[in-house]
């Protein structure tokens, strides 16, 4: 028995749904796909005689019952999402339904719009020691949202920000951001990125309000779901044609045509490509000290060998003093048998201080090779932007 298919198509351009997307949409005997979401052009690609359905004008109830149709004449089933299904993609509850019938269904991942938008932008929403942590997310509406996970609560990490179907309340999500970020923060809104009508407004949570009212930027919808008996049923699918991209207040940005600062949040920084170059110089210059061998680092240890090897010097002499003593008083064999044993434990405490410092002195050599290894890495990313730039 065949199979159906939740496929993500993308954010828009046609060329961004997955090869293996494709193939499917290709071979299906039954294709249902997002029509307000999803142009046609992704979906030309079908075999001559394949039934075609646009769920825009359907019911979840209309959708399932074409789709196990098809299925028990043994037909394979293409259902075509926008973006990625696992964002705000609503086939949980198609496949919660699939379950109830018995029918088995896959997963295709596609691109979502935040990461379409991102690449509008020509922008990074992760970079080392400035931003390791994206945060997807949307305002709470017509759909609820966890009270933990709300925006106020979630901007409090500072951290970059994709914020979908909001930008109908652009005035409550500035509000909500500038409890956390301030208010030179970068926003860039995309709407319907990566389709050839695609637009950008960008500006900072204190300007990006007016700019995007003046942009004339709107959240499209159209027949949004209903809930009944518990369960929600899509009339059509619903189209957010906007998402706010919000990155950190300390994120540093570049135009790579003209090499000159787009945006920079963090007031602390006063030159981005002069403390890139110290960074640069600081590395070399550790890497020359590790390689000299004339570190700080490993005179702190040979200094703590060298005491280590006195102390040893000290108990040897205690050893002959001793020594000395017990060929006087050979007549107490009590004694010279305390000497023997105090020597044994003197030497004993010798051999284990020798292995405690051979291993700790490997250690520090390891650590300082990894210390060495990071630094070479991190000289090698700067060189990378350095030439991109």
């Amino acid at each position: 028995m065949e199979k159906v298919y939740f496929i993500g198509a993308g954010p828009g351009d046609p060329e961004l749904i997955t090869i293996k997307g494709q193939r499917i949409v290709k071979e299906a005997d039954v294709i249902i796909y997002a029509g307000s979401l999803v142009p046609k052009e992704v979906i030309d690609c079908h075999k001559e005689g394949a039934e075609i359905y646009n769920s825009a004008s359907m019911s979840l109830d209309e959708v399932i019952d074409v789709t196990v149709k098809a299925i028990k004449e043994n037909k394979k089933v293409a259902r075509v999402h926008t973006g990625d299904p696992a964002i705000y993609g609503a086939h949980r509850e198609q496949m919660d339904m699939l379950d109830e019938y018995g029918i088995e269904y896959e997963v295709i991942s596609g691109v979502s719009s935040f990461l379409a938008s991102a690449a509008a932008l020509k922008k990074e929403f992760t970079l080392p020691n400035v931003s390791q942590t994206v945060i997807c997310t949307r305002i709470e509406g017509r759909t609820s949202v966890p009270e933990k996970e709300s925006l106020e609560s979630l901007a409090k990490h500072r951290a970059s920000m994709a914020i979908f179907l909001s930008v109908h309340m652009i005035d409550k999500v500035v509000e909500t951001l500038a409890t956390s970020y301030p208010m030179t923060t970068p926003v860039a809104v995309v709407q319907r990125a990566s389709w050839p009508d695609q637009k950008i407004v960008l500006g900072t949570l204190e300007t990006i309000e007016q700019k995007v009212k003046e942009a004339g930027i709107k959240l499209i919808q159209r027949n949004m779901s209903t809930i009944e008996n518990g369960r929600i049923r899509h009339n059509s699918d619903a189209i957010a044609t906007s998402i706010i991209q919000l990155i950190c207040d300390d994120m540093k940005f570049r135009d790579m045509q003209n090499d000159t600062r787009v945006i920079l949040l963090d007031s602390k920084i006063k030159d981005t490509k002069k403390k890139m170059k110290n960074n640069q110089a600081k590395s070399k210059k550790k890497k020359n000290k590790k390689r000299s061998g004339n570190s700080k680092f490993f005179e702190k240890y040979n200094d703590r060998i060298q005491a280590i090897q006195d102390s040893e010097s000290n108990r040897e002499k205690r050893i002959k003093e001793i020594e000395k003593t017990g060929k006087k008083n050979k007549e107490n064999e009590k004694n010279s048998k305390n000497i023997e044993i105090q020597k044994s434990e003197i030497r004993q405490k010798k051999e284990n201080n020798r292995q405690s410092s051979k291993i700790d002195v490997n250690r520090k050599l390891e650590e300082g090779r990894m210390l060495e290894s990071r630094m070479e890495e991190t000289l090698r990313r700067m060189k990378e932007v350095n030439k991109n730039k």
